[in-house]
């Protein structure tokens, strides 16, 4: 992971944003590495100890998760934040989970609370782990009824025009699965949140950099809060997040995707701004018309 330290000074526009980008990168490699374990390599871990296969649960984050991370890679462009083995040969630790386990168990992986546990710390699934699996599947298959001898050739088959497409319709899953924890919902409330709390090392100074920004955001988009923290919280206790507002900042920041309503009002402001410029323009026009009149007239006209 990235170190992000208080480097440069955080009290000018360029050095606190280079800082907040240096910490979000630590941050979302994070969160990316959390994604994969909820939506593979845990559920992946429980389903071999479900069935009482103890060999391929303990070589799920060995070998098995190579063969996801290249789906990702190929399907999403998805960097993953550690080493792949693209060429592994160990067909070991992969089954097609999501195939054998019922959509109550997404429920309980994907939940907010559980997001980036190992299996053993999530309660529900130990309390009913045999009603949430529905089929036993193959192991070395994935998706059911595929094997193949390396990562590499399975991210191929998943974005080649010409692979089965129930094939692609199956991987593309396991794409959704990860995709979800980075809709804007989730995301950018543990952003904001998690990155203003400074409690990792590598995040301290992200709020000092964010008041420097806010300073120059706050002109640009009309904001009447004096500091960001009650910009961007509906309540005086700092408790209910407002993530609209959160969300619009952190998009200015260049770190988040626009939301559609600030995306409108860039777009306001833009075309606002273009109408100012015509305007200027023509009047610029006008005055060099005038003059340029004026001069052409003789001494004897401009007498008169």
């Amino acid at each position: 992971a990235t170190v992000a330290t208080p480097s440069g000074d955080l009290s000018t526009l360029a050095g606190a944003r280079a800082h907040v980008h240096r910490v979000f990168a630590d941050f979302l490699d994070e969160q990316k590495e959390a994604a994969v374990m909820a939506s593979f390599t845990e559920p992946s871990r429980f389903y071999f100890d479900t069935i009482g296969d103890t060999f391929g649960r303990d070589h799920v984050t060995v070998h098995g998760v190579n063969w996801f991370l290249a789906v990702l890679h190929a399907a999403l462009g998805v960097q993953a934040p550690f080493l792949v083995d693209y060429e592994d040969r160990h067909v070991l630790g992969i089954a097609d989970v999501w195939l054998a386990f019922s959509e109550e168990c997404w429920a309980i992986f994907s939940h907010p609370r559980n997001f980036g546990k190992q299996f053993g710390g999530i309660r529900e699934l130990s309390e009913r782990r045999n009603e949430l699996l529905v089929a036993v599947v193959p192991s070395g298959q994935l998706p059911r009824g595929h094997r193949t001898t390396a990562p590499k050739l399975l991210g191929n088959m998943a974005v080649h025009a010409h692979s089965p497409k129930q094939l692609r319709l199956a991987l593309a899953r396991y794409c959704e699965r990860f995709a979800h924890f980075f809709a804007h919902e989730p995301f950018a409330r543990r952003c904001f949140e998690g990155l203003w709390s400074e409690q990792k090392p590598e995040h301290a100074g992200f709020r000092r950099a964010c008041d420097t920004l806010y300073e120059a955001y706050r002109v640009e988009v009309g904001a009447t809060q004096a500091s960001l923290i009650e910009h961007a919280y509906a309540d005086e206790c700092y408790a209910e997040l407002d993530l609209e507002a959160a969300s619009a900042f952190l998009s200015w920041c260049g770190l988040l995707k626009p939301t559609s309503a600030f995306a409108l009002y860039r777009a306001h402001r833009t075309a606002a701004a273009d109408v100012i410029a015509a305007v200027a323009r023509g009047r610029q026009t006008r005055r060099t018309r005038d003059a340029e009149r004026q001069s052409a007239r003789t001494p004897r006209e401009r007498a008169h």
